[in-house]
């Protein structure tokens, strides 16, 4: 029995150490790829991206932001219930496709009315729906 236990805990400290592992490479990442500065000048304002700003010209209410709402919110076990409903709901109703070979064009933002969408498209229709319980 202290044989099984012993490799459990090694098995557990082992998979911990991986995530360390993991999280400072992820850091290490994101820290190289910050925009570099020239002295203490930044180069230029961030823009939207295209897509972004053709997505808030046809979802405009999408894109409204209301200073009323609470900066964080708090995990609860409903919170966490209702964010895994909307993201099963979302990957069981939208079929994955490349927005080239749906609507040939490089790139288009929407909700997937469609059922068809890509990537950003599964967000922003997640984003959406827990907008819509309250989130």
């Amino acid at each position: 029995m202290a044989a099984g236990l012993l490799r459990t805990v090694r098995v557990t400290l082992a998979g911990a150490l991986v995530l360390l592992g993991l999280a400072a490479t992820a850091e290490a990442q994101t820290l190289a790829s910050l925009p570099l500065e020239v002295g203490a000048q930044v180069l230029g304002d961030a823009k939207p991206i295209a897509a972004w700003v053709t997505f808030c010209q046809s979802y405009g209410a999408e894109c409204a932001v209301d200073r009323s709402e609470p900066a964080r919110i708090s995990l609860t076990a409903s919170t966490w219930a209702t964010i895994v409903s909307v993201n099963r709901r979302v990957n069981k109703a939208v079929e994955p496709m490349t927005d080239q070979d749906h609507l040939h064009v490089a790139d288009r933002w929407d909700l997937a009315e469609d059922g068809i969408g890509d990537c950003e498209d599964f967000q922003l229709l997640k984003r959406h729906l827990l907008a819509e319980a309250g989130l």
